[in-house]
């Protein structure tokens, strides 16, 4: 007597053999050819690269969004020159000469046209330090050393874009990761995101006691050297502007969280009767900008502003808004000292336009 399944068993059974004999990709697991094995290959031809001071085959092994990223930050570099808004003397001392990102001349810079007409993976490679390498007797001992495989992973990870990137807390991707140590203790290691059927780097990290060389540090220096606020060009020079703003804004948090309102100024003890933010004058001064002693609000405001004026003429005006009590801001830059003023009195006359609950 032939025995009848009901149709729920026969549903289930068609079910559970098309998920059995879907492929490995779909089920999120690696795929043969993505094994540990493909990925630790090229984590030893980029370490073969670094050893070398080649930069092409390192870039070569990039993920195909690293290195337009890369082309990005060249291509705004030229638009940049063509508005005649780099400065050759600005990046001489950071790309040439001693205490430069290449004090043995590796790469024979001498002008600012020599330095446009780098590829992106030399750029890269300057800017991630790759050529200070070549002038450290320690840091070549390090490179000349035997290297040796000591850790390999490969899983799911979180996907780690660029500092400004919306994608990088929300996404998990397959990814993997290779370390090698060498005899002196030096360590380097290479992360991996699988893209389709590829291994690609996303991230390589050397590290010789106190010094390090990273691939992310150097796409976020370029990025921020090539930046355009507010339909302004950011220079290398406002890295600094910025950088004194910063310092100057946790002062006044500083003075406001000690006295529960705003002080009026920056120079000056906190709490006496000329109410400051406890900073030295001498504090005000930089070598490119010059922040302003005022601090810039109302009285029960919950937001304040801070101004860092140019040295040279030519440089932007740079102003900061934040947040008193969750430090949040914003910079903006403008290319004339009255295009900052009317932005100031238009922040200060209807809002800067922040909620009073956003902090870090």
């Amino acid at each position: 007597m032939r025995k009848l399944f009901p149709p729920a068993l026969v549903l289930l059974a068609a079910v559970l053999f098309c998920t059995n004999s879907a492929p490995l990709a779909q089920q999120g697991q690696l795929v043969p050819a993505a094994s540990g094995d493909a990925m630790a290959r090229k984590a030893v031809v980029v370490l073969g690269a670094f050893k070398t001071l080649s930069p092409e085959p390192i870039f070569e092994q990039l993920a195909p969004w690293k290195r337009t990223q890369a082309e990005l930050y060249k291509a705004r570099l030229h638009k940049r020159a063509a508005a005649k808004k780099l400065r050759w003397d600005r990046y001489e001392k950071t790309v040439r000469g001693p205490g430069s990102l290449d004090p043995a001349g590796k790469l024979g810079l001498t002008s600012m046209e020599d330095y446009l007409a780098l590829s992106p993976a030399k750029l890269l490679g300057l800017h991630m330090g790759l050529y200070l390498v070549a002038a450290d007797a320690g840091l070549s001992l390090h490179m000349a050393d035997q290297w040796f495989e000591v850790d390999r992973a490969v899983g799911l990870m979180n996907y780690g874009g660029s500092s400004r990137s919306k994608l990088a807390d929300r996404l998990l991707v397959q990814g993997g990761g290779v370390m090698f140590e060498n005899t002196e203790g030096g360590k380097f290691s290479v992360d991996f995101v699988l893209d389709g059927n590829e291994w690609c780097v996303t991230n390589f990290e050397a590290e010789f006691g106190p010094r390090s060389v990273r691939l992310k540090d150097a796409l976020s220096i370029l990025e921020d050297m090539t930046m355009v606020r507010n339909g302004t060009y950011v220079d290398i020079s406002d890295a600094e502007g910025e950088q004194m703003l910063g310092s100057m804004k946790g002062q006044v948090r500083v003075a406001f969280a000690k006295m529960g309102e705003a002080p009026k100024k920056l120079v000056g003890r906190i709490g006496t009767e000329e109410y400051g933010s406890g900073v030295a004058k001498s504090e005000l001064e930089g070598k490119y900008y010059k922040i302003r002693d005022a601090v810039y609000g109302k009285d029960g405001q919950w937001w304040g502003a801070l101004v860092a004026e140019p040295v040279e003429q030519g440089d932007n005006w740079i102003v900061m808004f934040f947040n008193y009590a969750g430090g949040d801001g914003e910079f903006k830059h403008f290319e004339t000292k009255a295009q900052l003023e009317a932005a100031l009195k238009e922040a200060l006359d209807n809002g800067w336009g922040q909620s009073r609950d956003d902090d870090d």
